[in-house]
């Protein structure tokens, strides 16, 4: 128990570390990149990526609180037969949903949002599955109680899109800033893919109704969830695109509100690190143990 805990507040710890870092990653690409690709341009890119968001959660069927529950269970019982065919058989599924996911933004992109540039809509399209299909596997560090290196995903995808979006967009203007959201998306997945490998094998694929319906049930509450979220934090681009039609106006509203979301979401992630924790607890019968690890929470949550 007492390594459980430890190792709980270690990530949480490591955690905190690095949204300080994520923070200031999101303060420097609001200060750089609005500048060099000017108000028009940055305002069309950035209406690419909040849309691509919607997309990339839709596919994401609730990975986090749906893998933050079986997971430890699995790991408490030793079961790594069932860990690999949920995670291999989860990430089959999520690259098929990805894929569906990124088409839909290309056409909403395309024909809905009226962007010109059908590459530069092409790479973002192609980064939402990259991303779809790194969040599960980043999702499922977490259920294994490595909240650390889940957080490491956010904050590499940070700098290495504050790196490679200006660079791309000197050598190649916003189809290049685009390619370089790409290329920060497919080193991520690659990073998640390494970590994860142990737990993916070809041979572990059930793609059955009667394995994976228990856990999509679950997964497709908190994907609504996820998704009407989104689309209150991730639609003040669009609904200033349709308002003033003016790509300018777009892009000062999205270096402004990058800045808020990405400190907001710092308190929930927090609490999704400490999940793993909290539900290896509840197997063991350890409910006073879980009270006072909430109690102690919510006390630095309050004071925050």
């Amino acid at each position: 128990m007492a390594a459980g805990s430890d190792r709980a507040l270690r990530n949480a710890g490591l955690l905190m570390a690095q949204r300080v870092l994520d923070v200031a990653g999101v303060t420097l690409f609001a200060a750089v990149v609005p500048r060099l690709l000017g108000p028009a341009g940055f305002g069309r890119f950035t209406l690419l990526t909040s849309v691509s968001m919607w997309f990339a959660l839709l596919s994401g069927l609730g990975a986090v609180s749906m893998l933050t529950r079986p997971v430890p269970r699995m790991v408490a019982a030793a079961d790594e037969d069932g860990l690999r065919r949920l995670a291999t058989s989860m990430a089959v599924l999520r690259a098929v949903t990805g894929s569906c996911a990124a088409a839909g933004f290309f056409l909403v992109a395309t024909l809905l949002l009226g962007e010109p540039d059908v590459v530069a809509a092409a790479f973002v399209a192609a980064s939402v599955l990259c991303r779809s299909v790194g969040n599960l596997s980043f999702a499922l560090l977490l259920g294994l109680n490595d909240a650390a290196r889940w957080g490491l995903g956010d904050l590499a995808r940070r700098w290495l899109v504050v790196a490679l979006v200006p660079l791309g967009f000197v050598v190649a203007g916003l189809r290049g800033a685009c390619l370089g959201l790409l290329g920060a998306e497919v080193a991520v997945l690659a990073c998640a893919l390494w970590w994860t490998r142990h737990y993916l094998r070809r041979n572990a694929v059930d793609l059955s109704r009667r394995h994976l319906s228990p856990f999509l049930r679950i997964g497709s509450l908190f994907a609504v969830g996820n998704l009407l979220l989104t689309l209150t934090q991730r639609s003040g681009e669009t609904l200033v695109r349709f308002a003033t039609n003016r790509y300018e106006e777009v892009g000062f509203f999205g270096a402004a509100f990058a800045v808020y979301l990405t400190v907001a979401h710092v308190m929930g992630q927090l609490v999704s690190s400490l999940a793993p924790h909290l539900v290896a607890q509840f197997e063991l019968g350890r409910i006073d143990a879980i009270g006072e690890w909430l109690e102690r929470v919510l006390k630095y949550l309050v004071a925050v």
